[in-house]
């Protein structure tokens, strides 16, 4: 019997689901909600490298909704954050996929930023 005391696989699983709804039209009120819940888990320092690059594929995947009708309110407050979670992710990986995820993320939320600003 494995014990998770942890929660890691439970909260890359909740970073997956919250990409999942990139591939829905959501309003601007829940895009917010998930770009917060989005940022709890960049935040927490007792998530491992693997929940954090669950949270920037998720992320990434968000990076529709801002293309279809740019609202600047939405991304925005956590700009800065997303910016420096991931650029200090960047320098602390080997593996050459994560550090493609983590450039691609931070190139599309600088993108996506820069046009609404």
């Amino acid at each position: 019997m494995f014990l998770f005391t942890s929660g890691a696989i439970l909260r890359r699983r909740i970073a997956w689901v919250l990409g999942q709804f990139a591939k829905q039209d959501l309003d601007r009120k829940l895009q917010s909600s998930v770009y917060v819940a989005l940022s709890c888990l960049l935040e927490n320092p007792s998530n491992d490298i693997a929940v954090k690059l669950a949270t920037c594929r998720a992320l990434k995947a968000t990076a529709n909704w801002e293309a279809v009708e740019p609202e600047p309110d939405t991304i925005l407050p956590h700009l800065e954050m997303f910016i420096k979670q991931i650029s200090g992710l960047l320098s602390s990986v080997e593996n050459l996929e994560s550090q493609k995820i983590l450039t691609e993320t931070l190139r599309l939320v600088i993108e996506n930023s820069y046009s609404l600003m």
